[in-house]
């Protein structure tokens, strides 16, 4: 059967919004017509481009008071009878169908550009009453990752709704947090997406080179904690390394408010310490915090200085083995920051004052440099520094990470011992909660083989 170009239908498929008969005619069309599958295309194209000039290169879920607005956004008396008097004219060809859809579109726009306007309150506004009914699993437990600038992406890319839950992922929302636990654990293990294949992020030569300076992540997903909960505290099982994150597990937990630099809408905090299971390398670790939502675009950045540091790596944010996505804008929580472990082998000498890494917010912010001086034996560090690196070794080694020095199961056990006994902040809340399941961890972890170097 011939298709008219003309035919609305044609719009329908190309956004994906065709089911039933009439999808399986267009898929059919499409394949054998190539004027159709040009039709498509140029469909695909416009939506595209009005899709970068209104929503700024993103797509944004929307509230269920959005969504109802834009359901009764056609609803007038015209429209109404229009679609009475065409029960023969099918669906899609109804005239009422296009004003719906047309107001449709309009709402949408509007909706966009007010969730990424000038006013940016609106946007958490917003971020707090998203329906996530409308986001399957694979998108909801999609990595965040860093590309090879530096530059934090998300996975799935070319899909609206997963660059919709990036961006929420960014923001960090209390509701998505709370979705994506609720789902996990009420589904059964198996029946959850099967998790990308993970590739762990390589060291960064400087000896020799000239200063480097890395975009430090402002976001990451949550998917890990409540995966390691299901594994290990439910199964009694190590996890498949593709659920481990270490980036996820650090920031699961909140840390206290960041108060040393401030620039952009961020506010940062820098702390340095000597690497507990490795006399080689040392601890950098950063906490930035927005003050009020801010794009990521490069906004803060840490500079290391090569004629001190020799090698350098993030821990976490694995890239996938096999991804082409695109580089997206980011923003970041002001109620969840982000926390980010750097490990770095680096010639300290003598000299105090001697610079190691500097950390700077926004285009004009101040800087903050790191010295010898500061660098603090890890039982000096703060609380937030021994934890969330104690959790970063936890995850290390159930993702298989490379170069782990003297780090083991034993290691670990001694770890979370040592935060047990030190640690009176750790007597209460979400964190005194995690180390049973760290150290059950590391029982599962001494009954396997591990390697070091």
């Amino acid at each position: 059967m011939n298709i008219d170009i003309n035919d609305p239908r044609i719009t329908a498929f190309a956004l994906g919004e065709l089911t039933g008969s009439d999808a399986a005619e267009l898929a059919r069309a499409v394949r054998s017509d190539m004027n159709i599958r040009q039709a498509v295309e140029e469909v695909r194209d416009t939506a595209a481009l009005l899709h970068g000039t209104i929503g700024g290169g993103e797509v944004h879920l929307l509230t269920p008071e959005q969504r109802e607005t834009i359901r009764s956004a056609g609803n007038d008396g015209s429209a109404m009878l229009m679609a009475a008097s065409s029960k023969e004219v099918p669906f899609w060809r109804r005239p009422a169908v296009a004003a719906i859809g047309a107001a449709a579109a309009v709402a949408l726009g509007v909706f966009m550009t007010q969730q990424r306007g000038g006013n940016a309150t609106q946007v958490a506004d917003h971020a707090s009453s998203w329906d996530w009914s409308q986001v399957d699993m694979k998108d909801l437990t999609s990595p965040v990752q860093l590309d090879g600038g530096g530059h934090v992406r998300a996975s799935h890319a070319e899909d609206a709704s997963a660059t919709a839950v990036a961006s929420a992922m960014s923001e960090d929302t209390a509701s998505f947090r709370q979705e994506l636990e609720k789902r996990i654990n009420k589904e059964d293990i198996k029946s959850l997406p099967v998790l990308p294949e993970l590739k762990e992020q390589d060291w960064i030569a400087l000896d020799g080179r000239e200063n480097m300076t890395v975009n430090i992540p402002l976001t990451s997903g949550a998917t890990s904690w409540p995966l390691l909960q299901r594994y290990i505290g439910e199964m009694s099982t190590l996890p498949p390394s593709s659920a481990v994150r270490i980036e996820e597990m650090v920031n699961h937990f909140n840390y206290k408010f960041p108060t040393m630099l401030k620039g952009s809408g961020l506010v940062g905090d820098i702390e340095i310490c000597h690497t507990p299971w490795n006399p080689k390398t040392l601890l950098l670790a950063v906490h930035l915090r927005a003050v009020s939502p801010v794009s990521l675009g490069g906004e803060a950045g840490l500079t290391f200085n090569a004629r001190q540091t020799q090698r350098a790596r993030i821990l976490g944010y694995s890239g996938l083995v096999s991804n082409a996505a695109k580089s997206k804008p980011r923003y970041v929580s002001q109620s969840h920051g982000n926390y980010v472990i750097y490990e770095l082998e680096c010639g300290v000498g003598n000299h105090p004052d001697q610079v190691i890494a500097t950390l700077q917010i926004g285009q004009q912010g101040d800087e903050l440099k790191v010295r010898s001086g500061q660098v603090k034996s890890w039982g000096d560090a703060s609380v937030d520094l021994r934890f969330a690196s104690t959790v970063t070794a936890a995850g290390m080694l159930l993702s298989g990470t490379t170069s782990l020095g003297e780090l083991d199961s034993e290691r670990l056990f001694s770890l979370l011992g040592l935060l047990e006994q030190g640690d009176s902040a750790l007597s209460l809340g979400e964190r005194s909660r995690a180390l049973p399941l760290l150290k059950r961890a590391a029982e599962l972890l001494n009954q396997s083989p591990q390697t070091g170097d």
